[in-house]
């Protein structure tokens, strides 16, 4: 059976100063409200795939995917704490990058942090929060897959 572990190994929220607000972003998406700010996260995935079978442990592989950035705006009116999480929470997963146990502990970290700088910014300056993300994921082939994986081989060795 295989199984695996995620988990944040590294996080790090920042505020960031914009150089030139109005080319943050081409999208609509992202583009930086006067009244609000933007979030940029920038995410890294590394991913590990091990043998843990008849204490035999073994790494096969091992990938570091370059750093994924991804912008959104945060208006003012999510400063209030369920909504902003929220909102974090609902652009994270439309990425489609996060695995959805780390969008949980990502969002109210990052959702937070930016309401906190829009707060001490007052409501007339825009902000950027950066939040850095590496992202781990485990996977393990363990005794019984390795038992499938080892007959299927063979299996084809003797065709």
């Amino acid at each position: 059976m295989e199984s695996s572990t995620v988990e944040c190994s590294f996080i790090n929220i920042f505020e960031e100063e914009r150089k030139n607000p109005s080319s943050a972003a081409d999208d609509d998406e992202a583009a930086p409200p006067s009244w609000g700010g933007l979030i940029e996260v920038r995410i890294r995935l590394w991913h590990q795939l091990w043998i843990k079978a008849y204490k035999f442990e073994h790494c096969i592989s091992d990938v570091t995917t370059p750093t994924f950035v991804n912008c959104f705006s945060m208006p003012l009116t999510f400063l209030l704490p369920e909504l902003s999480v929220s909102l974090v929470s609902e652009k994270l997963r439309s990425i489609h990058v996060v695995d959805p146990r780390v969008c949980d502990i990502l969002s109210p970290k990052i959702a937070e942090f930016a309401v906190d700088v829009a707060k001490r910014r007052g409501p007339t300056k825009s902000f950027l929060t950066v939040a850095e993300v590496e992202v781990k994921k485990i996977d393990y082939i363990l005794d019984q897959e390795f038992d499938r994986i080892t007959k299927t081989i063979y299996a084809a060795d003797l065709v």
